[in-house]
């Protein structure tokens, strides 16, 4: 960039200087970087696992948020699928719950029609502290299956 300036005004920009940045140039590298550190936050979040089949069929599910649980307590967590190309409900199964940890009584499926369900954790009295199980989940319907994993922690009873 050149600039052809008469009467010095004390403002004028040369390029041939190196620690002379244009203010925009600037503005726009640090919004480049923020959006760069949001995403490294934000995107791991939200991974999602995808299975792909015939006639553009597809049944995603959301990494589930890990969890932490107290013996004795119960704790909620989230299941969210996305589906494509079909209709249905969609069984829902979790493997590798740690000692003492159960699902409460329900129904174990995605009703058609809905994107995600609340199921219910229920840590016994006795339920051994554990820090960070893995837990899988895993998703079937429209004839694809699907699994994701979370972190479950179960602390002593207080």
């Amino acid at each position: 960039m050149t600039f052809a300036i008469s009467g010095a005004t004390g403002d004028e920009r040369h390029p041939q200087q190196p620690d002379h940045k244009e203010p925009e140039i600037m503005s726009l590298t640090r919004f480049a970087i923020a959006c760069a550190a949001i995403a490294l936050i934000v995107v791991p979040a939200c991974r999602e696992s995808v299975a792909t089949g015939e006639n553009g069929k597809k049944l995603a599910i959301t990494k589930p948020v890990d969890q932490t649980i107290k013996a004795g307590d119960t704790n909620d967590i989230r299941i969210a699928i996305d589906r494509t190309n079909f209709v249905g409900n969609i069984e829902v199964d979790f493997d590798d719950l740690p000692s003492g940890i159960d699902l409460k009584d329900g129904s174990p499926e995605i009703p058609a029609g809905e994107d995600s369900k609340v199921y219910t954790l229920v840590a016994d009295r006795d339920a051994k502290p554990v820090k960070d199980h893995r837990v899988k989940v895993t998703v079937q319907g429209g004839g694809l299956e699907i699994s994701e994993f979370f972190m479950l922690t179960v602390e002593a009873a207080q």
